[in-house]
């Protein structure tokens, strides 16, 4: 299905080095973020130790976030992820270093857990500032999905090698890819352009803006996606706090099953990444996001006890469709709404919202999985999502979203500017930029 997804932001240079290497980020996040969880669980047993690694993955990103988008605002954001995915892959590596001279404690994993929350937050924010100044306009959606068609790609691989990359003595050397992989988007990250910065004063920016909090909360349509999406990630929580239980406890297919899980979901979201730019042409962008959450939790809410595994890989291939247009329709949207002098710290605290939601979710829903089982749990999860979708869509606000893109500024090279929301874009108007070819 890859010809729906139009060619043209491929067609610049410093996207298909953000493309690749962003790929490549993803590729070693996807295997530690399922190796960290799978081995607390098997030393363990427990599910409020493996809520609370899912709390050190994603919850440093509170404070984390909103700093780094800072120094993204201020300083070069090439460099800034260069040095991040240095500083990941050192931590990454330190593992089957440890593994081998038998000094690996579970102390150790919830600490490196901790840190690459602390440092994700700087190319997950980095890459969205740089994305407007390597296509047009009109490619911002269209661009995203291809950025968003790594994590399905990733998910076809990390998990496989997650699962067994502390399944056993000397297996940890498995994570020797993901090493690579921050690596290789360390030197990338490198070679993209540089970009023109206009800071805003330092006492604008923590009295009026709030690190960013401030133009979330005062533009009424942000913050009912903030809302919406700190919602939807709480109630995903329990579904990645329950998914490994329900391998190993109900589908009795252990690690190698839930790998398989993992990879369906990512299949289903490579196959409908495509259809992006269809459903913009026909529906609204606040009406898309709600209907992602009713299929989500459509399909992930019949994940039943009695089903078999080929049932369940099924379901959450569909699951993994309706999630595809999430990310690429809502940060396209952001992107047209917040200055490009703001966007760090705007996209870092959306960021560490967003990062806080999950793991609470998840942490919260722990204490669940002794009374309920895990497919109870799913099953409450998935429900949690329709019906906040259905809610959404009972929204005014919500109906009312636009896709606002300018003619003038849909050829590559045009500058894409924020739209007037009152004094904030006043006092800060965006600066132009041109995608290099």
């Amino acid at each position: 299905m890859l010809w729906m997804l139009k060619m043209e932001p491929l067609r610049h240079r410093p996207f298909r080095r953000l493309w690749l290497g962003l790929g490549m980020f993803h590729l070693g996040f996807k295997i530690m973020h399922v190796a960290l969880p799978w081995y607390v669980l098997q030393f363990t047993g427990s599910g409020v130790s493996t809520g609370f690694i899912f709390l050190c993955l994603l919850l440093p990103g509170i404070v984390t976030g909103p700093l780094l988008g800072l120094l993204l605002d201020r300083f070069q954001p090439r460099v800034i992820i260069m040095l991040d995915n240095l500083m990941l892959a050192l931590c990454m590596g330190s593992i089957p270093l440890l593994a081998a001279l038998g000094c690996l404690h579970l102390w150790y994993i919830y600490l490196i857990a901790f840190l690459f929350g602390a440092l994700t937050p700087a190319t997950e924010t980095g890459m969205r500032i740089l994305l407007p100044h390597l296509v047009a306009e009109a490619e911002l959606e269209n661009a995203y999905s291809w950025l968003q068609m790594n994590v399905p790609l990733a998910a076809l691989v990390g998990p496989l090698l997650g699962v067994s990359a502390l399944a056993g003595p000397g297996s940890s050397w498995v994570l020797i890819p993901g090493i690579l992989s921050f690596l290789m988007m360390a030197l990338l990250s490198w070679l993209l352009p540089s970009l023109k910065r206009q800071p805003v004063p330092l006492k604008q920016i923590l009295y009026k803006y709030w690190l960013g909090f401030g133009p979330l909360m005062r533009l009424k349509e942000a913050r009912w996606l903030t809302f919406f999406t700190l919602g939807l990630y709480f109630l995903f929580g329990p579904f990645e706090l329950a998914l490994p239980f329900y391998c190993d406890k109900e589908l009795h297919t252990g690690a190698t099953g839930y790998a398989f899980l993992l990879i369906s979901m990512g299949i289903g979201t490579l196959f409908a990444l495509p259809f992006t730019d269809y459903l913009l042409t026909r529906m609204k962008p606040g009406t898309i996001q709600m209907l992602v959450a009713i299929s989500w939790g459509t399909f992930t809410a019949l994940l039943l006890p009695m089903i078999s595994q080929p049932i369940a890989i099924a379901l959450l291939i569909l699951a993994g469709a309706g999630w595809a247009p999430f990310k690429p329709v809502q940060t396209a949207f952001l992107q047209r709404l917040i200055p490009a002098e703001l966007q760090g710290q705007v996209f870092g605290t959306y960021w560490a919202l967003a990062a806080a939601a999950k793991p609470l979710g998840a942490v919260a829903s722990s204490f669940l999985l002794g009374p309920l089982s895990s497919s109870w749990l799913l099953t409450i999860s998935g429900l949690g999502c329709v019906l906040f979708g259905i809610g959404g869509l009972l929204s005014p606000t919500v109906r009312r979203m636009q896709r606002q893109v300018l003619e003038t500024q849909s050829a590559p090279g045009a500058a894409i500017s924020a739209p007037s929301y009152g004094t904030l874009h006043r006092a800060l108007p965006s600066a132009s930029h041109k995608p290099e070819k």
